[in-house]
């Protein structure tokens, strides 16, 4: 009795003592999730303090870039070197005078000016170069474009600030690559031997009327312009600085090239340029793709953990960037310094916590275990069998409600193990009963069993008459298909026969009777010029029967290039209305345009004209009288432009609207035919609607004319 009353006191005290535990690591876990939180909001606040402080660098140096645009449009710049690359063109051997010259350039001692580059020092443009550069150096107090010159199309110096290192700039790399890009170029940061100092080359290629490159302008940007950024954005005044950093004394930054050389630091230790970050570092900082704020260790000798924070140039505007890197740093032991205190107090309230709670866990154990200990010896009680044992628990707290409740299910279970008997007896009848019917549902099932295999048999016969059948279909399938690729073979022969043969000497015979018609006009009677314009309009007709013949096979083999772009409907019967304009005034027939504010369509501007043109032109030729009009309209409909060509003609009997669009049908077919024509210009109208998804119909009363639509759709830029 002692040794369970122990146990169970033992359990309880354990059970404060784990919850003093969970309260004290929950402190800890806390603390740590503080220092979590600062690290991310010191890293991602950072972060976009980088993130805006490399913008504001992109801005300035797209803004020199923009600068030095607009001058390079000056027009007496323009024609300066307009004018150099008109002289250098006069020359014979413009190589080997440049390399002359660039030769006595080179050799030419250290901090001597020949005259020749003081003439290239003191021209007007290179004076007008020296004002610009000077007004930056006396607006900012400090020089920001060292070093300026320009170049014609032959990449010499014709205008400079100073002396150059060479007078051939276009043998160097910077220079090719320069003027490969379309517009400007800036290159990395480097030492300027010129200036003498850091800089980037900002060059802008110079274009003549005609588009044609004729030079480049270079001015070196002194590294000076970038640090000056970065100076104004680490003041205490900056509301970012005074709202995150005001108090972190260890805060450090560095600008660095996409390749991990420093350019800027504000380290207090002195830094060298150019100097390496270590490779471990580096590729933290370098990658895009991880988190843009990490905790390492620092890169210096006797450094401990840092908080580093980076953003990369992105550029501005038509500027890449040049892919450079800043990194904002913090010493770990300084921005954590908080959460240590804080994590130190709450171990120490945890500790005397733990204490309290095993106490007040002794005491209460004690009077929880007596009542526990006789629930016990009656659960064991019943267990054997025994259900009149019963509990006395006198307490009035939840020990005695539950004493209640175990002697109330005491009485339960003694009045359900009676009815459980009763119950086990019916439901051994009632499996009985179900077996019975188990099995005669399995017979049944059986029987069904056999009818399915049955039906399979016979299904599977019909599959395989099916696939005697469809192996058959396929072999004549087969057939056909080799037929039908053998008859395209001989169709696209044919054109190839009738191209050749019939164009070739119907385009001779054309060539001499115009020929004869021009030389021998005045030597011919007039039967004999009657005779020869008979010839040539037959020639004629006939080389437009053969080319639609040939166009109409190219619709059908799908061989026709069409190039789809937006289509002015108006405009496009304009131009018709202008290449029919002696046919028309000859039968004295006006067309009008009734196409005001329709949308434009999609399609194939020669095909579409040749469409209007043909339904235009037969309009016109079957007009009955003199001074009738002949209407090119068009509207909207839905998705839809609806164009049409009304005439006044003799119109289309009603048997013989279903076939105009056959190929060689003519309304009027007999010898003594008033109209002539070959037939196919409406099978070729009717071809060219079809590809671009349009329809074609017509209208007409015989006496009162004739009107045909088309429908194309409308353009959609996005389609």
């Amino acid at each position: 009795m002692a040794m369970i009353s122990f146990s169970i006191q033992r359990k309880l005290i354990a059970g404060y003592l784990v919850v003093a535990i969970l309260v004290m690591a929950i402190g800890y876990i806390s603390a740590d999730r503080s220092q979590q939180v600062i690290t991310t909001y010191i890293g991602e606040n950072s972060v976009d303090i980088a993130t805006e402080m490399l913008a504001t660098i992109d801005k300035t140096i797209y803004h020199r870039v923009e600068e030095l645009q607009i001058y390079s449009m000056n027009l007496e710049v323009r024609e300066l070197v307009m004018e150099s690359n008109q002289e250098f063109e006069k020359l014979e051997d413009i190589q080997g005078i440049i390399d002359g010259i660039d030769k006595e350039w080179i050799s030419a001692p250290e901090g001597t000016i020949t005259p020749f580059m003081q003439e290239l020092m003191s021209n007007e443009l290179a004076e007008e170069l020296r004002q610009r550069t000077g007004y930056y150096e006396e607006t900012y107090g400090y020089s920001v474009f060292p070093e300026a010159y320009v170049t014609n199309k032959y990449g010499v110096i014709i205008a400079s600030t100073g002396r150059t290192s060479e007078y051939l700039q276009a043998d160097e790399e910077w220079y090719q690559t320069a003027v490969a890009e379309r517009g400007f170029w800036v290159s990395e940061v480097e030492y300027d031997e010129s200036s003498d100092s850091y800089a980037c080359d900002i060059v802008i290629n110079l274009y003549d009327d005609k588009g044609d490159f004729a030079g480049i302008l270079k001015a070196v940007l002194n590294i000076e312009d970038v640090i000056s950024v970065l100076d104004q954005g680490m003041e205490p005044g900056e509301a970012h600085m005074e709202h995150l950093h005001a108090e972190h004394e260890t805060m450090e930054l560095r600008l660095l090239t996409k390749d991990g050389k420093v350019i800027y630091s504000t380290e207090k230790a002195p830094y060298e340029i150019f100097e390496d970050v270590p490779e471990e570092l580096l590729s933290r900082l370098g990658t895009k793709e991880d988190k843009h704020y990490f905790i390492a260790i620092g890169d210096k000798p006797g450094e401990g953990d840092r908080l580093y924070s980076r953003a990369h140039s992105t550029g501005y505007m038509d500027y890449k960037g040049l892919g450079w890197i800043l990194v904002i740093e913090h010493e770990t032991t300084e921005i954590f310094a908080p959460v240590v205190e804080l994590r130190n107090q709450v171990l120490i309230l945890s500790f005397v916590l733990v204490a309290v709670t095993g106490l007040i866990g002794v005491l209460i154990s004690r009077s929880v275990s007596h009542s526990i200990i006789g629930l016990r010896d009656a659960t064991s009680e019943i267990t054997k069998g025994n259900l009149y044992v019963r509990v006395k628990i006198e307490s009035k707290d939840e020990l005695g409600e539950l004493g209640s409740a175990f002697n109330q299910m005491a009485e339960e279970l003694e009045e359900s193990r009676g009815k459980r008997i009763e119950y086990t007896k019916e439901l051994e009848q009632e499996v009985q009963k179900r077996t019975s019917e188990l099995v005669g549902k399995l017979t049944e099932l059986e029987r069904t069993r056999t009818a399915v295999l049955n039906m399979m048999e016979d299904l599977q016969e019909t599959k395989n008459g099916l696939d005697v059948k469809v192996k058959d279909r396929t072999e004549e399938l087969q057939k056909a298909y080799d037929q039908l690729k053998e008859a395209d073979t001989v169709k696209d022969d044919f054109l190839a026969i009738t191209s050749h043969e019939l164009k070739t000497p119907l385009t001779s015979i054309i060539g001499l009777t115009q020929l004869i018609q021009e030389e021998l006009a005045d030597k011919m009677s007039d039967d004999e010029k009657e005779d020869v314009s008979v010839v040539l309009e037959e020639a004629n007709r006939l080389k437009k029967l053969i080319d639609e013949i040939l166009e109409l096979a190219r619709l059908d083999a799908g061989k026709k290039v069409f190039n789809m772009v937006e289509l002015d409907i108006k405009k496009l019967s304009d131009e018709v209305k202008d290449d029919l304009k002696a046919f028309s005034e000859q039968k004295q027939i006006k067309i009008k345009l009734e196409q005001d504010g329709v949308p434009a369509v999609i399609g194939d501007h020669d095909s579409i004209k040749r469409l209007l043109y043909n339904l235009t032109n037969n309009a016109v030729k079957y007009s009955s009288g003199k001074g009738e009009n002949v209407v090119v309209g068009a509207y909207q409909d839905k998705d839809k432009v609806v164009t049409y060509v009304k005439d006044a003609g003799i119109g289309i009997p009603d048997e013989a609207r279903e076939k105009v669009f056959d190929r060689f049908y003519q309304v009027d077919s007999s010898k003594s035919r008033k109209y002539g024509g070959t037939g196919l210009g409406l099978a070729i109208c009717k071809k060219i609607v079809e590809v671009h998804k349009g329809d074609i119909w017509l209208e007409s009363k015989v006496g009162e004319g004739t009107t045909f639509y088309f429908s194309l759709p409308i353009f959609n830029e996005g389609r």
